[in-house]
């Protein structure tokens, strides 16, 4: 059985090292697209909504993120002397 934790979305994304590559995931005409692309950049709001931007300037499929379609960005990180796999929509 899986293992729950409360982890705030704020002390993730501050976790996120800007350059690393990272993996995102979405659908491009009910296909799975997968790529890995470096971070650049956070920001949280003043209503705690949390934007990420990642590097796609050299990505061919970055026109399959600009659908509509739900894009997910895999994140692992280390956490109490485990390490974390988790996705953020």
């Amino acid at each position: 059985m899986a293992n729950v934790f409360e982890i705030d979305i704020k002390e993730v994304v501050a976790k996120l090292q800007k350059g690393k590559e990272y993996n995102i995931y979405t659908l491009y005409r009910d296909v799975p697209i997968n790529i890995k692309v470096p971070f650049s950049w956070f920001d949280i709001s003043k209503t705690n909504e949390v934007y990420l931007a990642f590097n796609c300037k050299n990505t061919s499929m970055k026109y399959a993120f600009k659908t509509g379609n739900p894009v997910y960005v895999k994140i692992v990180i280390p956490y109490q002397n485990r390490e974390l796999s988790f996705y953020i929509k």
